[in-house]
């Protein structure tokens, strides 16, 4: 549900556009004025998700999210409405941190790769719903603010329900936690190089995700001469592709790589660089078949990363620490949110050319890989952290 608030923006963009009189570097940072806001909630949610638990903390992410969301619907102001949007994006950054460490909990080593790819897909399927609705809703209903509205609406009675459904694992424990700082938790987390390397990790994979959902439908749309419920179509088929992702790599790692992480992610990671090489030049050449099924591979890789890579922070840091550790993850990654659609769009704007701004993706996914081959040099296995639910 937080996905569909965050990524309910991008499909209606070119509504946006007309609305507001934007360019698309202007476009870009409304796009991404929500993960300017996880960027400063990731961290600090991270150790409070060690410190409160999952259940209160989630919860207060909804009910902060949707409500946010239900007065972008209700402004005319542009700075207002990109002040809002940062706001929304606050209960937005607090969501991964926090799940992440429930699964840690909840599930055994040797499921967990799979475990946290099908909760990752959450994000993935809610893009989706956005892209696939949300255009048509607007048509309906007279433009984008009644349906942004309907999303937040909707946000918030979600939040109230995760409240009273969701139990915490009986063994975790937060007492002993309670009596660290956060900034103790910090320095122990980011003493580790390891996880320094998952930071520059995350930062790509942030870039690379958030310009391909920003921008496809709307570079559908002006180059290749789809209507904006098309562009939604595909947007949607590549969401759902991503989401796929994150549950087929984190089978893959845990099914044929007996929980290595490394190789699979080094996979993804390389064949985000060739796509987008190949997407600008390529996909106004293409059948309508052919089209989409780049899109889909494209989406595997550049939003199925996700769920495996949560897992490996988590792993790596232990149970304990994993809130904190993943939220230092995740600040870092929402920074690549924010800078690549504004950089994306400023490219094209100043280039116009969308095929070189597809190919920024390329220099991201090289370091990407650079970050991975670092990490092999390591062990490949992640220690197996105990955990009751066998």
């Amino acid at each position: 549900m937080v996905a569909t608030s965050s990524l309910s923006l991008a499909p209606l963009a070119i509504l946006l556009q007309d609305d507001f009189g934007l360019t698309r570097a202007e476009l870009g940072i409304m796009l991404s004025a929500g993960s300017m806001g996880a960027l400063v909630s990731a961290l600090p949610a991270g150790w409070l998700s060690d410190v409160l638990g999952v259940r209160r903390v989630v919860a207060a992410a909804l009910l902060w999210s949707g409500f946010s969301f239900t007065v972008v619907s209700l402004v005319h102001s542009l700075p207002l409405s990109l002040a809002l949007l940062f706001i929304s994006g606050l209960g937005t950054g607090v969501i991964s941190p926090a799940t992440t460490k429930a699964i840690l909990y909840w599930f055994a080593a040797r499921f967990r790769g799979t475990a946290m790819g099908i909760k990752q897909t959450g994000y993935a399927l809610g893009g989706a719903l956005a892209a696939a609705i949300l255009p048509t809703l607007a048509l309906a209903l007279g433009g984008w603010r009644a349906a942004v509205l309907a999303v937040g609406i909707v946000a918030t009675v979600i939040g109230g329900a995760y409240y009273l459904l969701y139990s915490e694992h009986p063994q975790q424990t937060v007492g002993g936690v309670r009596q660290t700082s956060g900034l103790t938790m910090l320095r122990a987390v980011s003493g580790d190089s390891r996880i320094l390397v998952l930071c520059v990790l995350a930062f790509c994979y942030g870039y690379n995700q958030s310009t391909y959902m920003s921008y496809l439908s709307l570079y559908l749309q002006e180059t290749v001469g789809v209507s904006i419920v098309a562009a939604g179509f595909f947007l949607t088929i590549g969401q759902m592709s991503g989401a796929a992702g994150r549950v087929g790599w984190g089978i893959v790692s845990d099914r044929f790589f007996g929980g290595r992480r490394t190789p699979v992610m080094l996979a993804l990671t390389g064949l985000c660089g060739v796509v987008a090489l190949a997407f600008g030049p390529v996909m106004p050449l293409l059948p309508e078949y052919g089209a989409l099924a780049l899109i889909m591979i494209f989406g595997a890789v550049a939003v199925g990363w996700s769920g495996l890579y949560h897992v490996f922070v988590g792993e790596t840091a232990g149970r304990e620490k994993a809130g904190t550790a993943v939220g230092l993850c995740l600040m870092v990654c929402a920074g690549g949110t924010v800078v690549g659609p504004p950089v994306f769009g400023y490219i094209v704007d100043a280039t116009r050319s969308y095929p070189l701004a597809w190919s920024s993706q390329a220099l991201f996914a090289l370091v990407g890989v650079a970050a991975i081959l670092w990490l092999r040099r390591g062990s490949e296995a992640p220690v197996p952290l105990a955990s009751g639910a066998d």
